[in-house]
């Protein structure tokens, strides 16, 4: 590849290159000296004209929008993101915290071996981060945790580094070809089919314990099952090695559920338990609200209460009443004239379509302000139902028929976001399925989430 840069080459008159640190198959990353404070950086350098993909510029400018996001001790943190024009390329930078030491691939490289003791404790470092950036709102999953993206300075404290493959969980909508980010031998089984979830991380990070125990990339040990055989391998306590079995089950239900629990259970706060139950996940919605969800193995059930007395359901009740009050206005002086025998009775038909918009405007206020919604996913079908005292009206499809779930401005709403949930029939056109609306954006994020990774986990089940 082409050289960006050359050692004492000046950026955006500011930063300073003293020495190529790596590169990749579309940029490079330079350590330099910021001139004006003096302090040591790391820059990430791609350039336009060596991009054959989009998704790569997609990836590059998504971690620079989270790193600004992060803090965290343990986490480079982000000082600059630009881009430069020349007379035929255009270059993006992104500047962070350079931090210094080794990566855990080059030391095993150089031949150290690490002890059982020394290994849990850089599981016990990295547990910590991850699970910092998994309760961020919205969470965030690295998806490419490996030797070469963990950092060991003098003090043998751990940095995660290289967030390009960082997927922000809420904002990703689903779809059938997810994009597969991440490192062969260390990302599990669902990141090939373009899926991450929490559990994705631990699983890497699980594979790179191993490999700093056997000095071999997961990889190229033996496996059953997509399970990675190790034990034959290393010679580390029972209880560890069950722990590790557990990080790097091939299905993420297997895993442990969180950063939090997988580390307590290292520090031995908890016990190791075999059986996993989905329904002891937890599935709390954000506080104070009052979503109803009951996750079961083979089923997801939500349940929203009316909306109440909110922006939205008054907008409603004073559009119903200006409604009411216009069509009165009209009805009964058109009743008044066709007993004066003044205009046609054909005109009674006017007073009709009057009646139906003013019940209209009634009913949507009543179902907005007493109504329920109720959605119910299986394997096999979903079904959507509104409910006003005994009026039901319901919508169904094929779950296997669902090909995106987003939180998406609804511009029949005042501006205001809600859910679509796309639904392809086959042979026919696409529908929209609308609901939560009344919802707070938090809350709307929350339950996307658990829907797609409902959905996610009966399609790697089936």
């Amino acid at each position: 590849m082409k050289n960006l840069h050359y050692c004492g080459d000046i950026i955006d008159e500011r930063y300073q290159i003293v020495t190529l640190l790596g590169q990749g198959g579309t940029g490079k990353t330079y350590s330099a000296i910021d001139l004006i404070n003096g302090e040591k950086v790391a820059i990430k350098a791609v350039f336009l004209s060596g991009i054959t993909d989009w998704k790569t510029l997609d990836l590059f400018e998504r971690e620079a929008k989270v790193l600004a996001t992060l803090n965290h001790s343990f986490i480079p943190n982000y000082l600059d993101y630009f881009y430069l024009d020349t007379d035929t390329d255009r270059r993006f930078y992104l500047v962070q915290e350079l931090v210094t030491g080794e990566s855990l691939f080059n030391l095993v490289k150089k031949g150290l071996h690490f002890t059982e003791e020394e290994v849990k404790n850089i599981g016990i470092q990295v547990l910590e981060i991850l699970n910092y950036i998994h309760q961020l709102s919205p969470p965030v999953i690295h998806r490419d945790i490996k030797p070469q993206n963990l950092i060991c300075n003098e003090e043998n404290q751990i940095y995660l580094v290289d967030f390009g493959a960082v997927q922000d969980l809420y904002h990703n909508t689903l779809n059938l070809t997810g994009t597969i980010v991440g490192t062969f031998g260390y990302m599990p089984p669902e990141q090939f089919r373009g899926r991450a979830f929490f559990a994705s991380d631990l699983y890497s990070l699980g594979a790179t314990l191993i490999f700093l125990l056997t000095h071999r990339s997961p990889a190229e040990l033996p496996n059953q099952r997509l399970k990675i055989e190790f034990r034959s391998k290393i010679s580390v306590s029972e209880e560890f090695a069950h722990w590790l079995d557990k990080m790097t089950a091939p299905t993420f239900e297997e895993r442990y559920h969180s950063a939090t629990e997988a580390l307590q259970i290292l520090q031995k706060k908890r016990k190791i338990t075999d059986n996993f139950e989905l329904k002891s996940v937890s599935h709390r919605p954000p506080k104070g609200s009052k979503i109803n969800l009951n996750w079961g193995d083979n089923e997801l059930k939500i349940k929203l209460d009316s909306a109440g007395w909110n922006l939205e359901t008054w907008y409603t009740f004073l559009t119903a009443i200006a409604v009411i009050t216009i069509s009165l206005a009209l009805i009964i002086p058109l009743i008044l004239a066709i007993f004066a025998n003044n205009i046609p009775y054909f005109f009674l038909l006017i007073i009709l379509l009057l009646i139906c918009l003013s019940l209209f405007f009634l009913v949507g206020f009543l179902w907005r302000i007493l109504g329920t919604l109720e959605i119910k996913i299986n394997r096999d079908i979903f079904i959507i139902t509104r409910q006003l005292f005994n009026l039901k009206y319901e919508r169904s499809g094929y779950t296997n028929d669902i090909t995106n779930l987003s939180v998406t401005k609804d511009i029949n709403s005042q501006g205001r976001y809600g859910f679509y949930c796309t639904i392809e029939h086959r042979g026919e056109n696409y529908h929209w399925y609308k609901f939560g609306n009344g919802l707070t954006s938090v809350e709307q994020d929350w339950l996307i989430k658990e829907i797609r990774d409902f959905l996610t986990q009966i399609r790697l089940k089936n």
